[in-house]
């Protein structure tokens, strides 16, 4: 973590304070002013989304996300140093494999070798996208190892007529898991997916069908959109679920031996968790090293949206030590979406999302046991804005240090242009450590 010496010497005293980036304040010693863009700008539209935020093990700091040029939709792939200054050892990468028509990346996942697997949905006409996945080296390149050789360095998974990603991870063998939806011309609908690819890009046998599998018994949820690990290795997804008329939140559990749902947990691997009486929209989830799952999004109340957070169990037994009945609905409700979830190291709960649609993007710090922890930001919220966005799209939120990196786009006209926006936050209370020196004598 940076800080700030500043001393003053009067005679042969000195006095020297290190300032700190405030809880939940901006820390002035990242990019411009705590703040930082990315615009790749290749014609169109130029509306660059972000959708991944990373660290790579020297610290800098990768975004990615869809980037459009005059051929169509691609990957784009910038890298900052530590402290959120542009990169000159790295060229921005946009890429688009000519088989494609069009590449909208959903999600990536840096491995701890330095390469970069990117998720999407693939075009090849303007009707029906395919599943695809592609894998970058650490210099940016394409790996062409990866993938399948008619398309070298990325490989595209056919299921449905449309199939769409929404969240990946990369399991401790090196195995890649997609989690998506595809429509089901069966059911008229689109019906929850995951694909488990192995570390080539080549579709597991031994997951569901030839590396697919197809979750038609969850025909109430259109689409898984989150996925973690849990401790044992089995993977936990986030829905949305319809069983009950209005949406609600749901967690499966799936094997990790083959993708089938996990009946120890919650006796048939689903648990549905209603939030309030109106619709319930979860969009991100993390399990810690006990099992325990965190969920973390948006209930409507009226024509407002309330933050909220969920714990779960091990086991799928919602938590009620957490905020007395293991749900916690932040008592300021306006258009707040939550769109990513952060853990500390102290437990403490981060929210991500934005603030009054097109003011900035707005985090909420709940205390590990529910409620906001009134010592960060503004009665436990803070918020950020870029000087001259007219509106943001907040995406991810992850721990760097002592400190906190908020990342998504950022619209700079009235135009339609975005660009990638981040922002470095501080995590540690307001203070400053004065030391008094004496020189010494000539």
């Amino acid at each position: 973590m940076k800080h700030t010496i500043i001393c003053v010497g009067i005679g042969l005293a000195l006095t020297c304070s290190a300032v700190f980036a405030g809880d939940g304040d901006l820390d002035g010693t990242f990019g411009q002013d705590g703040r930082q863009t990315v615009a790749f700008d290749l014609g169109v539209t130029n509306w660059d989304q972000l959708v991944g935020l990373h660290l790579d093990v020297d610290g800098r700091i990768l975004l990615t996300g869809s980037v459009e040029n005059d051929a169509g939709s691609g990957v784009g792939i910038a890298r900052l140093t530590p402290d959120g200054k542009p990169d000159d050892t790295f060229v921005p990468v946009f890429y688009r494999n000519l088989a494609h028509l069009r590449f909208f990346p959903f999600a990536s996942v840096l491995q701890a070798d330095g390469r970069l697997v990117v998720a999407g949905s693939s075009a090849f006409t303007f009707i029906n996208s395919d599943a695809a996945v592609c894998r970058f080296l650490a210099d940016g390149k394409i790996d062409l190892g990866f993938g399948d050789p008619v398309t070298p360095g990325c490989r595209a998974i056919d299921i449905g007529p449309s199939d769409t990603p929404s969240a990946m991870l990369i399991q401790q063998d090196g195995m890649i898991v997609l989690v998506g939806g595809t429509y089901d011309l069966n059911l008229n609908t689109s019906v929850p997916m995951a694909i488990r690819l192995d570390s080539a890009g080549v579709p597991d046998d031994s997951f569901g069908d030839a590396g697919i599998k197809v979750f038609e018994e969850l025909e109430t949820s259109f689409s898984l959109d989150d996925v973690a690990l849990s401790p044992k290795g089995d993977l936990v997804a986030l829905a949305a679920s319809a069983v009950n008329g209005d949406a609600d939140y749901r967690v499966v559990r799936l094997r990790s031996k083959d993708g089938e749902l996990d009946s120890t947990f919650d006796d048939d691997g689903i648990v549905d968790i209603a939030i309030g009486d109106g619709e319930d929209y979860p969009s991100a989830l993390r399990v810690g090293s006990d099992g325990a799952i965190t969920i973390a999004g948006n209930t409507s109340v009226g024509n407002d949206l309330c933050q909220v957070a969920v714990k779960l169990d091990a086991l799928g037994t919602v938590d009620t030590a957490f905020d007395g009945d293991g749900i916690y609905i932040d008592e300021e409700c306006g258009p707040f979406g939550v769109r990513s979830l952060h853990i500390q190291e102290d437990g403490k709960i981060v929210l991500l999302g934005n603030f009054e649609g097109d003011a900035g993007f707005r985090t909420v710090r709940l205390m590990p046991e529910g409620g906001r922890d009134d010592t960060y930001g503004d009665k436990g919220a803070s918020v950020v804005s870029f000087p001259g966005v007219l509106s943001y799209q907040p995406a991810r939120i992850i721990g760097q240090g002592e400190q906190m990196l908020i990342a998504g786009s950022v619209q700079n006209d009235g135009i339609g242009e975005f660009d990638f926006g981040i922002a470095r936050l501080g995590t540690l209370d307001d203070s400053i450590f004065e030391h008094d020196f004496e020189l010494p004598k000539p």
